[in-house]
This record gives structure tokens, sequence and C-alpha cells, in this order.
């Protein structure tokens, strides 16, 4: 009985410390893959979005209809033209703009 008694915390302790080797294989694989999000509006929505993404150490790119002043947390604003030459650079795109025609100024 005391035999057993051993073995029950030993198990218990290995399988810990396989699960604690498997989470930072993947953390490492994570990081080395570096993935990217395009945020396609870098409206109220697409900052979160992209503060969250960056905090997973994702790539942030985003793009805009009007100049942004801070950019943070994306590397670069793209202009709205500049969309085919964005998105290859990118892995997850997020679309999170309004799909109403822009108001007349």
């Amino acid at each position: 009985m005391e035999r057993t008694a051993r073995r029950g915390p030993d198990k218990k302790r290995q399988l810990y410390r396989e699960l604690i080797a498997a989470a930072q294989a993947t953390r490492a694989e994570l990081q080395a893959a570096a993935p990217g999000l395009v945020a396609i509006g870098y409206g109220r929505i697409g900052r979160e979005v992209a503060e969250r993404a960056a905090g997973l150490k994702c790539r942030v790119l985003a793009a805009n209809r009007s100049p942004v002043a801070d950019p943070a947390p994306a590397e670069t604003v793209f202009p709205l033209a500049e969309l085919d030459r964005m998105l290859p650079l990118c892995d997850t795109v997020l679309i999170s703009c309004g799909l109403a025609p822009r108001p007349k100024d």
C-alpha cells in the first residue's frame, strides 16, 4: 500500500513536467512563426484587436481610409489603395470597417 502511494505523486510530477515541456515547446514554435495580422479599418475595434495580437507577439499591419497619427501597435498603416501589396505580408485579416458607403463631407 505504501508503495502505491509513492507512485501516484511521482506520476503526477512526471505528467506535470511533460505538460510544462509541451507548453514551452508550443510557445517557442509560436514565437518562431511570428504570425501576422492585417487590420482593415484601424478605428476603436481594429486597435483593440491589434493590441491583443501584438501582446501575442504577432506582427501587426493596418490599413485605414484616413491617416493615423499614432499607429502603435501596428508597424505600419497603409492606405486602403495598397491592400494588394499589404495582404500577402500576413496570415490573418481582420475587417473592422463599416460596409456602408462613405458619407459625403
